[in-house]
């Protein structure tokens, strides 16, 4: 009732975008929605609101308001989750996707599969993950994803493709989620087994050589068949002439099975040399008695012939006969490939610890001879033996956790140390996986093998680059090292001397093109493609810059560095400063043309003047700068060109006597004209030359204009930037990052009875708070410490209550040089709280005490205050009443 029918001016008074908008909705009779924020003058908290304006009739207007803090809180608190999320996907060695329901990459962390797999984000984005599979995997994946998809997560092992074709092994684990649309996804994360399969395959490895062994001698075994009947062959009847062909045939068969892969058994894929030798050895065995065998096929059964046939023989069939022997010795004692027998001897033979462990963590079985060999320990030290006894103490809670993990997942994979018989620790890659036994108990099997070389390699790698970089900043000789895009990652501090830079820092992340010549730029670049394909680059000659604008003449020798896998990696260049032999070198040659070779090629405006001030030559970026031909330059007085003004002549004819007495003259920064009347800042610098038995003074004219117009930038800023300091009302303080103050503005000299050009030098905690030390709890620790701004309250020496905020300040490289403190004398504000609270405690005891009913209401009509006198009157609890409409309830 109280603001029906006022004007809507006086009622939206405190947010006066709202009536803007109201007249933007009456007049063009419009629809519209936007978000409005505003501050509660009393909390000062921002509020968020959602406003919608909807006209009713042309004179009514319809304003809808809703309060969206809680949604604004909620999309930071989204942004933080999805951050913290980034952070872990970027930072993590597994490859994290999201695949939709095509299976097409939706996400991937870039920086894992671009280390594991060499794709970007771009490569793979919108792909189908299965282009990356290897074709004998596909129905592997395909079932993996499937059962994701179904029946939540799933596990498996698939190869991948490499960006450069080699396929990476991975253990994949997919797990469905819905996104914010409701659409079912498949998060998998990957982790690179490479390793964990080439060990697998080389025990595989071992089982084949052991399975080409038995296959000779089953080889063997049936040639010895053959030689009896070409032994009872002798009787000639014609039944054994089919047995022999029969045989024969069988005989063929069988080799050309075990030969080629026929047989359950599979192909032999080996690399060790003693095999290959003895399969290749029963090969040619064979191929001389078949051949023997279709002899005496082919004849008409002649026993002479026969017999003469086998007489040449004699010796292969005594080696078939003694190699019966020995295998009908060796048949008594039971089958070479019993099953048992293999899996012992590859068991004995892997170079890998295999050990079981029962449910309580006890040795059950060990192969003896890797244990006794890497750690010493034989059965008896261990059998029956908790495990945790043998692990490190820091690492025995962690198994025990992932033996947990493990009979849910049936394996895991870790690092960790086993304590050898000698006492000493030994680094093994531990992968173990839970079984059940055939009584029905769950086990453990564990392969470790020994990584402490690896371990050991991966110190020595780091100590090595340390040691590398130690090397290359502290040689004698220059050297630089860049990537393959021409970027400096590191340089020796004679190559920073030769540049005439100070620091390594001031050059490391620069283009070494930055630092040659521009006319080199073209030669360097067919170079830098020269050295990558061949790998290295002897004797080449740059003009290198330096930092003050000269240069050196470099003879560059480059090499190209590649990593373990040979793929290039980076470039290591050392140069060798022969200026001086080029000045040796000079001098054999004719003056002229060299110097003319400089003079045209040089990167400033370079002219020659005689004794008379006439300008003999110049160099073309003379025309560049000036914007005058050479032939308006040559043969003109210098002095009567309109590009000198005449305050800066005195300056010019002064420098031109010096340089004639042959007095040193520095360097002059004076404005000049261009032939379009356009002033310019030059960098001039001069010099008395000889050429062929004439002197002449060489200026060199560097344009520095762009320099200049940023200084003038620079001067302009501070001096605004000081206007502001001078004129804001707040202190404001400029410190180092040892709290040294470097600025001050005129509040803060106030607030100390100093002028504040005196605080500069001094510690600020010495100023405000006269202590030698940095106070407790100082915002500037914190900034100092997070690089981020800070906001707090602090009382200072006079009792006055300060609000402070810290920010911190980054130069172009983004290190951070230093803080600014904004400080706001807040004591009257605090103070006045305080009495407002005083006041609202005075009033609550004044009401809650009162005998007569005191009833507060808002401005829309809203009970919002109800002592205990109200209650008794009007019978309604405060908790019943407080927000409730006056009109509806006791009106």
């Amino acid at each position: 009732k109280k603001y029906l029918g006022i004007n809507a001016s006086e009622f939206y008074k405190a947010t006066p975008d709202i009536i803007n908008d109201l007249k933007r909705c009456c007049d063009g009779q419009i629809e519209f929605s936007k978000e409005l924020i505003n501050v509660n003058k009393t909390t000062e908290r921002e509020h968020f609101k959602f406003i919608r304006y909807k006209p009713i009739t042309t004179d009514l207007v319809l304003v809808y308001v809703d309060d969206f803090i809680e949604k604004k809180q909620l999309e930071q608190k989204v942004k933080e989750s999805e951050e913290r999320y980034r952070l872990i996907s970027e930072n993590t060695s597994n490859l994290i996707s999201i695949l939709n329901d095509k299976f097409e990459y939706d996400f991937i962390n870039e920086q894992a599969f671009m280390n594991i797999l060499g794709y970007t984000s771009k490569d793979i984005s919108g792909k189908n993950c299965l282009d990356l599979v290897h074709p004998d995997d596909l129905k592997k994946n395909m079932k993996i994803l499937k059962k994701s998809f179904k029946s939540g997560e799933e596990i498996g092992e698939i190869r991948l493709k490499h960006k450069d074709g080699y396929y990476i092994w991975v253990e994949i684990k997919g797990k469905p989620f819905k996104d914010y649309d409701g659409k079912v996804k498949i998060l998998t994360i990957s982790r690179d087994i490479t390793e964990k399969k080439q060990a697998e395959h080389k025990l595989k490895e071992l089982s084949r050589v052991i399975n080409i062994a038995g296959r000779q001698r089953m080889l063997t075994q049936k040639m010895c068949k053959e030689a009896f009947i070409i032994a009872f062959f002798r009787s000639n009847e014609k039944k054994n002439i089919e047995q022999l062909k029969s045989t024969r045939h069988l005989f063929e068969t069988s080799h050309h099975g075990l030969r080629y892969g026929e047989s359950s058994l599979g192909l032999p894929e080996t690399n060790n040399f003693d095999a290959i030798k003895q399969w290749q050895k029963i090969d040619a065995f064979w191929q001389k008695f078949r051949n023997l065998i279709i002899a005496i096929e082919n004849v008409n059964h002649s026993k002479n012939v026969i017999n003469e046939i086998i007489e040449q023989n004699i010796s292969l069939l005594k080696e078939i006969n003694f190699l019966v022997e020995i295998f009908e010795q060796e048949g008594k004692g039971g089958s070479f490939l019993e099953s048992e027998e293999i899996y012992r001897l590859i068991s004995e033979n892997a170079n890998d610890l295999i050990t079981i462990l029962n449910e309580n963590l006890e040795i059950e079985y060990i192969n003896e001879s890797s244990h006794l060999d890497i750690i010493g320990y034989s059965k008896k030290d261990l059998m029956g033996k908790s495990i945790q006894k043998f692990l490190h103490p820091t690492e025995v809670d962690e198994l025990i956790d992932h033996l947990k993990k493990a009979s849910k997942i049936r394996g895991g994979i870790r690092e960790g140390r086993i304590r050898n018989k000698d006492g000493g620790w030994i680094w093994f890659d531990i992968r173990f996986k839970m079984f059940i036994d055939y009584y029905g108990n769950h086990k453990f099997l564990i392969f470790s093998r020994d990584i402490t070389e690896r371990k050991q390699s991966d110190q020595k790698l780091q100590e090595s680059e340390e040691l590398y970089k130690a090397l290359v900043r502290t040689s004698p000789d220059a050297i630089i090292v860049s990537d393959l895009k021409g970027i400096i990652i590191e340089i020796s501090q004679r190559a920073v001397e030769l540049s005439g830079f100070k620091s390594i820092e001031d050059i490391i992340g620069k283009s070494a093109f930055d630092f040659i010549a521009p006319e080199d730029h073209e030669k360097a670049a067919k170079n830098f493609q020269k050295t990558f394909k061949n790998g290295i680059l002897e004797n080449v000659e740059y003009k290198f810059l330096k930092k003050d604008g000269g240069y050196y003449i470099g003879e560059l020798n480059t090499s190209l560095i590649k990593d373990i896998y040979r793929k290039p990696k980076s470039f290591i260049t050392t140069i060798r400063d022969i200026t001086e032999r080029k000045k040796i070198e000079q001098k054999l040659k004719e003056s002229e043309k060299k110097y003319r070779h400089l003079f045209e090629t040089s990167p400033m405006a370079i002219s020659l003047i005689n004794p008379n001030g006439v300008i003999v030559d110049c160099n073309s970026n003379a025309e560049r700068i000036f914007g005058y031909k050479k032939s308006e330059l040559i043969g003109s007085r210098l002095l009567k060109i309109s590009a000198i003004p005449k305050k800066n002549i005195p300056l010019i004819l002064k420098k031109f006597k010096y340089l004639f007495q042959d007095k040193i003259s520095e360097p002059l920064e004076i404005q000049l004209y261009t032939k379009e009347k356009e002033s310019i800042w030059v960098h001039l610098h001069g010099s008395l030359v000889k050429l062929n038995g004439d002197t002449f003074i060489q200026f060199i004219v560097q344009d520095i204009t762009d320099r200049k117009v940023a200084e003038q930038k620079l001067i302009k800023s501070e001096k605004e930037m000081s206007i502001i300091l001078e004129n804001i009302p707040e202190l404001i303080v400029f410190q180092d990052l040892d709290y040294n103050i470097i600025r001050a503005n005129k509040v803060a000299g106030d607030s100390v009875s100093t002028p504040p050009e005196e605080l500069v030098g001094r510690k600020c905690f010495n100023v405000w708070y006269n202590k030698n030390l940095s106070c407790k709890n100082c915002p500037l620790d914190n900034t100092k410490k997070t690089k981020q701004s800070t906001v707090g309250e602090k009382k200072g020496l006079s009792g006055n209550i300060y609000k402070i905020g810290t920010y911190p300040v980054f130069d172009g490289f983004n290190n951070m040089t230093g803080i600014i403190e904004v400080a706001q004398d807040i004591t009257e504000q605090r103070f006045a709280e305080q009495k407002l609270k005083e006041s609202e405690e005075k009033f609550r005891l004044i009401t809650s005490s009162a005998t007569d009913a005191i009833i507060m209401i808002s401005e829309l009509g809203k009970i919002s205050y109800w002592n205990k006198s109200a209650e008794k009157i009007f019978n309604y609890s405060e908790k019943e009443i407080i927000g409730k409409d006056m009109h509806l309830t006791i009106m």
